[in-house]
């Protein structure tokens, strides 16, 4: 993990993370020894992972929001000067009438 230290920090700029995995013996007939080593993620790892998720898809949702905020905004200004250029017209109609 990668972070923006401010000129001159001490702290580092970057950190590493392992995470060991463990075995398990599974059962398998098709081996000689009746039983085969599996290697399974560790839970801390699976936890990290599942919060970086949630993180990146809360960010991915709030962009995506902000997008279609922007997209009603600009519609909504198109909606306003075109009501507005009709009401113009009709008053010019009716200065028309009077004079």
């Amino acid at each position: 993990m990668y972070y923006k230290r401010k000129k001159g920090s001490v702290l580092p700029e970057r950190k590493t993370f392992k995470f060991g995995r463990s075995a398990k013996m599974v059962k398998d007939d098709s081996s000689p020894s009746g039983g085969v080593e599996i290697y399974e993620i560790s839970p801390f790892l699976q936890k990290a992972v599942a919060e970086l998720d949630s993180i990146v898809n809360k960010r991915n949702k709030e962009i995506n929001t902000s997008k279609i905020l922007i997209t009603r905004i600009e519609q909504l200004e198109k909606d306003v000067r075109a009501a507005t250029n009709e009401l113009k017209t009709l008053v010019k109609e009716l200065e028309k009438e009077i004079s």
